[in-house]
């Protein structure tokens, strides 16, 4: 898997209902499908091995979904383990 070139794609769109849409895929390791309803948890780490010690809290996601809510927007997550995740954001225009 070293050999294996990853990527961050980002897309912006508008949608019929007057939203925004965001998409941000990435070909990483994937998240569990028994994870997926707990990344959202304050503090929740998937793996505590996968970053050096000390230097993750597991704030990311928490924060990302209450900023996205706070302005009345909405975030899902699709992950296959080894192929890499999904995360849809929806906002107000």
């Amino acid at each position: 898997m070293a050999d294996r070139v990853g990527f961050v794609k980002i897309t912006l769109a508008y949608c019929d209902d007057d939203k925004i849409e965001c998409l941000v895929e990435d070909n990483g390791i994937g998240i569990a499908p028994e994870n997926l309803d707990k990344i959202w948890q304050r503090f929740y780490q998937v793996d505590l091995a996968r970053g050096k010690e000390g230097t993750n809290s597991g704030l990311g996601l928490f924060m990302v979904k209450w900023i996205v809510e706070k302005y009345s927007g909405n975030i899902q997550v699709e992950s296959k383990l080894g192929y890499g995740s999904t995360f849809v954001l929806k906002l107000p225009k």
